[in-house]
């Protein structure tokens, strides 16, 4: 008898296709309900790092720059009226008041902002903490590092404007290659507050450091992430927790695009870069338009599910092998009846009953038992048929 024909493999069989079933199905219940809810959770996470971190440069760095504003618009009204007017040359020493007033701005925001500007468009004047009083503002050596900011103002219909992040050097004056400098970003405001940029009489500019929004991303984002960077409406990026981030605008662009586009506050996205998968996150930041992205390799991102999901492995891997076992055990026990039965028919017929047509070594316990019926039903009409003349002779006596 051939073992895998055997009652016992049926048994064990049976068994065993019941425990894979249940610990499939449940395996694959429990896999796909932890994936989304921890995914979720994770993406959840994201969103909340994201959110503190958004609010904490709206808060420190964003908000800061408006309230200088307010500051220098409301505490010196009359010295800032002075400006257009064509007194000014008679009130040198308010100038130098005010100028000092810039200063002082900038020396109480010190880690924040580089410089206070003040220019009057139609009068082509400067006003500066850092370069000091300049007529014909626009002719001066040096004019291209604020005239970009007074053009757009010039174009724009709204009242103020954030600019592009831009490298200015220490010594504007000097075209010596390789110098020193900073990486600025410049907000400007009209002046009076609600009139538009290119109808203002007074232009309040201030000159924001990017590397005040770079240090926030560094301290506040997790060093899982490859990189965070904050993107223009245009598509650009203007600071990021590295240096270089700007260069990377290219690499992220189809990302940027996407959420530029999208209707929504937050959210994720997936993008393919250099062969590897990346989650992209994004959240508004709504003072400035501006959005704040990260990017991290997909295995990190989702390196603690994982983890999860290996252990949910693991667990079913244990389930089996215990079921797989409990199956050897439960037909092992249902197997002993039927083990002693053939014992019994082997002790009274000897070894190697056949069914009539089937060879001895197809048959497995089943047959081996309906062998054994046939057989004693076989004897039993033998018997019948001896002892009927016998039983109709002693019927005649």
């Amino acid at each position: 008898m051939r073992k895998w024909n055997s009652a016992f493999a049926a048994l064990a069989a049976s068994y065993i296709s019941v425990v894979l079933v249940i610990v499939l199905l449940l395996c694959s219940a429990f896999y796909l309900y932890f994936s989304n809810h921890y995914k979720e959770e994770l993406q959840g996470r994201n969103r909340l790092i994201l959110d503190n971190t958004a609010r904490t440069l709206e808060a420190s760095v964003l908000q800061r720059v408006q309230q200088i504003y307010l500051e220098v618009s409301l505490n010196q009204r009359s010295a800032l009226r002075m400006l257009p007017d064509a007194s000014l040359p008679a009130n040198l020493s308010k100038v130098s008041s005010l100028q000092e007033s810039l200063n002082m701005q900038v020396s109480n925001h010190s880690d924040l902002i580089q410089a206070v500007h003040l220019y009057a468009p139609r009068q082509h004047l400067l006003l500066s903490s850092l370069y000091g009083l300049k007529f014909r503002a626009d002719q001066q050596a040096g004019a291209a590092y604020w005239m970009d900011w007074v053009n757009g103002m010039n174009l724009n219909s709204r009242n103020s404007l954030w600019t592009e992040a831009r490298f200015v050097p220490d010594d504007i004056v000097s075209s010596i290659p390789g110098g020193s400098g900073s990486q600025l970003i410049t907000y400007v405001h009209s002046y009076p507050f609600q009139s538009p940029g290119a109808a203002s009489e007074l232009l309040i500019a201030i000159d924001l450091k990017e590397s005040a929004l770079r240090a926030i991303l560094q301290n506040m984002m997790p060093a899982r992430y490859q990189s965070s960077f904050i993107a223009t409406p245009t598509g650009g990026i203007l600071a990021g927790s590295s240096p270089d981030a700007a260069a990377q605008a290219d690499t992220y662009a189809a990302s940027i695009s996407n959420a530029l586009a999208s209707p929504e506050t937050s959210g994720n996205m997936s993008q393919e870069i250099g062969g590897s998968t990346y989650v992209i996150s994004y959240q508004d930041l709504p003072t400035t338009g501006w959005k704040l992205f990260s990017a991290a390799p997909a295995n990190l991102f989702y390196e603690k599910w994982l983890v999860v999901q290996r252990v949910i492995l693991s667990l079913c891997l244990i389930a089996l092998l215990v079921g797989i076992c409990l199956s050897g055990i439960l037909a092992k026990l249902n197997y002993s009846p039927l083990k002693r039965l053939l014992r019994t028919i082997k002790d009274l017929y000897g070894p190697g009953p056949e069914v009539p047509g089937v060879p001895g070594p197809a048959l497995n316990e089943f047959g081996i038992i309906d062998s054994a019926f046939i057989r004693l039903n076989n004897k039993v009409t033998t018997l019948e048929g001896r002892l009927r003349p016998a039983v109709r002779i002693s019927g005649r006596i």
